[in-house]
């Protein structure tokens, strides 16, 4: 089987490409999350919980709807292209909302609900596509480690700046849609327009060892299995916590939720900031099961914390601290995949494995807590998921056994 590679034409280095790259990431996710987090909050104070849960569920399912399409369009067209063709389908979406404002449209939960879906269509496209570049320019391993930590810093800079932002957007057009529809369409346009200059030959190189199958390559590397159950596990138990603060928001701050939300939001970024901040200049960059036990453990008894807060410092501390090792966790685990499997197609598959969890979690993970709220409250549940993180991160120890199979 055939894998396509891409390589720099000589107008553009692979650095500036990498940078021009890193760039329009952060300005595409952090309007992501600032528009995100605005509509969840106007979604939360005015709606009920469940047409809350059907935002958000709805919100990610174009995540799993095109992970297999979405992989198809980025290898045929190249990820520059699929990140233009992300940014364009955003910018049409919210030029579209912003217009309508202008004939003093009515805008309502349905429509809300439809701007989040088809504009996370496009982030569908985007995200796989600009975590895919490292791959695409370096095939020194610690080359793309650094590039992909610093996407990473990206991605956590923009969850930090993001909630700002919404907060801005939160005091200066509490009531109108008119502003925060024109500055995302204008937003991603700059981020099109970033890259539209960049342009990668394209080759193709052999690379028979592709052929074995999922199954068996998971087969043949036990451990790795056993990690990514663990990591699906504590998908399952973590990402519903975008559930979790604005519902907590909305029951004990209600009168001064949004910009509590956007701290509380921002919180989990600055500890990302922080912690990788930390792995790329302090810490021996080491991803061994031993050190994925231990950061796992510290962010789960972060979000173990945050569900015995009474306050909003004790809140934000603790948000602070599960960001900030769950950030480490989460390079240490790739860089463990990388260090275990040598051939890079297969490196390349588990990746793939990866990004299925992540997005295909979501929306799951969301129906189930809706409904164990509805039966337990929020209280009982929100300690129920840390303390289920608690003991899955114990459970990244048996990682020796399974290797120990080999």
């Amino acid at each position: 089987m055939q894998t396509l590679l891409c390589r720099p034409k000589a107008t553009h280095s692979v650095k500036a490409i990498f940078f021009r790259v890193l760039g329009g990431n952060f300005i595409s996710n952090w309007t992501d999350r600032a528009v995100f987090i605005y509509l969840i909050w106007v979604v939360t104070k005015n709606e009920s919980l469940f047409l809350l849960n059907v935002f958000i569920c709805l919100s990610l399912l174009p995540h799993l709807l095109l992970l297999v399409p979405a992989s198809r369009v980025i290898n045929k067209i190249g990820p520059i292209r699929a990140c233009l063709f992300s940014d364009g389908i955003k910018f049409f979406i919210y030029a579209i909302a912003a217009i309508s404002c202008f004939f003093h449209y009515q805008i309502g939960y349905v429509d809300l609900l439809l701007i989040s879906f088809f504009s996370n269509i496009g982030s569908a496209f985007f995200n796989p596509a600009a975590m895919s570049v490292p791959v695409f320019l370096s095939e020194a391993s610690m080359k793309r480690q650094k590039m992909i930590a610093l996407l990473t810093f990206s991605g956590s800079l923009s969850t930090m700046l993001g909630p700002i932002l919404a907060m801005w957007f939160f005091y200066l057009s509490p009531d109108s849609w008119a502003i925060i529809f024109i500055f995302s369409s204008f937003m991603y346009l700059v981020s099109a327009l970033n890259n539209i200059q960049l342009k990668l030959s394209q080759h193709v190189i052999q690379d028979e060892s592709i052929k074995i199958s999922s199954v068996n390559l998971l087969r043949s590397y036990p451990d790795i299995l056993w990690l990514l159950i663990c990591f699906l596990v504590i998908n399952l138990v973590f990402m519903p916590i975008q559930l979790f603060i604005p519902l907590l928001v909305k029951a004990k701050f209600l009168a001064v939720g949004g910009y509590t939300l956007s701290l509380l939001e921002a919180s989990i970024g600055f500890g990302a900031i922080v912690g990788i901040l930390l792995l790329l200049f302090i810490s021996k960059n080491q991803g061994n099961y031993v050190q994925l036990f231990r950061n796992f453990l510290i962010a789960a008894c972060g979000y173990l914390a945050f569900s015995f807060s009474i306050n909003m410092l004790g809140m934000m501390a603790s948000l602070f601290i599960l960001g900030m090792f769950l950030a480490i966790g989460n390079i240490l685990t790739i860089h463990y995949y990388q260090q275990r499997i040598t051939i890079k197609s297969h490196t390349i598959m588990v990746m793939g494995f990866v990004n299925l969890i992540s997005v295909s979690v979501g929306p799951i993970a969301m129906a189930i807590s809706g409904i164990v709220i509805s039966c337990m409250g929020l209280p009982a549940t929100l300690k129920m998921y840390a303390i289920s993180m608690v003991v899955v991160s114990f459970g990244l120890l048996l990682t020796k056994f399974f290797q120990s199979k080999e």
